[in-house]
């Protein structure tokens, strides 16, 4: 793709401001919550304000990645795949501010998606689903009518997530670019796995499983779930059956690092991008790299501000794009 030379040699200017495992190093070693807000600012975080909070710098470094996006890619069906999590996160987030009266901060729920989120708000309160795109708007209709059928909340993230994994098995599949496919297939494995993980751990059994997966090229979706029922020691021997001790290994260690072995995993999937020059690879790699240090970030300052030592936070910080 010629039409993203320009854009792909920007990216590898904006790649050395990318924070290296020595910065988060540095970052985990700051003496307190305060030290480790002033590294950030330092580095030419959030908006030059002294008294910005974490929240309002996350924010805006979210937003510079969407100011990138905007910049180099101009066909947004080329970026739907970084996009649609965020569009599908604020569908659930709409919903649920509109179907239940506990007061959200719309400025902190919302990321920054392709669909404004006062417009999806409006949508909501007017069950005009059909104003979305088709696949969202029947996720948002069934997720409607299952809410005001039974009130359960918890049917608007598993309708939500389940139509999210499919329209991104949909985007990999119709994708031409080896990264988007190795990225779509991935993210839905790995899902999948969590997916299995819980459900083995809280009682759940091989029919919930099957209807929660979406089928994909990384683990078989059957043989996965039909090892929930053997509890969660068969669901690990399973993944180490299939070359994913490592994963296996680290959800029985604990949580939080099964979660940081996971993104990692994705993390070693785009850094194959750092050598190519010709396609939209190295930009969406970037966005995801971004993505992924503010998460970084995220976990450690939160850790330091609720006192946990560093050690606890180590375990839990995750790899870099370098």
């Amino acid at each position: 793709m010629d039409e993203y030379i320009y854009g792909v040699a920007r990216i590898r200017a904006l790649e050395a401001q990318l924070f290296t495992d020595s910065d988060i190093d540095s970052l985990v070693e700051a003496e307190d919550y305060e030290s480790a807000l002033q590294f950030l600012r330092d580095k030419g975080w959030g908006d030059n304000n002294s008294d910005d909070t974490l929240a309002n710098i996350l924010k805006t470094e979210n937003k510079k990645i969407k100011k990138i996006l905007d910049d180099v890619i101009e066909d947004k069906k080329d970026r739907e795949i970084l996009m649609v999590d965020y569009d599908y996160h604020n569908l659930k987030a709409a919903m649920k501010r509109v179907y239940t009266s506990a007061p959200v901060d719309g400025d902190s729920i919302y990321l920054e998606g392709e669909i404004d989120s006062d417009k999806l708000e409006e949508i909501v309160t007017n069950s005009d689903f059909s104003l979305l795109p088709k696949d969202m708007a029947d996720a948002a209709q069934e997720a409607s009518d299952q809410f005001l059928k039974n009130g359960d909340v918890q049917m608007i993230d598993v309708i939500i997530d389940k139509a999210l994994l499919e329209r991104i098995k949909t985007i990999g599949e119709e994708s031409d670019n080896d990264l988007i496919k190795d990225y779509a297939d991935t993210k839905i494995g790995l899902v999948d796995i969590k997916i299995a993980i819980r459900a083995s751990q809280s009682g759940k059994d091989s029919t919930f499983a099957k209807q929660a997966m979406t089928s994909c090229k990384m683990v078989g979706k059957d043989a996965l779930a039909n090892a929930v029922d053997g509890g969660f020691d068969a669901v690990c021997d399973y993944l180490e059956s299939i070359g994913l001790k490592d994963i296996a290994d680290a959800a029985k260690k604990s949580k939080s690092y099964f979660e940081c072995v996971c993104d990692n995993k994705m993390i070693e999937k785009i850094k194959t991008q750092k050598y190519e020059s010709f396609s939209i690879g190295p930009i969406l790699a970037y966005a995801l790299a971004r993505e992924n240090e503010i998460k970084t970030v995220n976990i450690i300052l939160s850790g330091k501000l609720n006192g946990f030592d560093k050690d606890f936070i180590r375990e839990r910080v995750r790899d870099m794009y370098e």
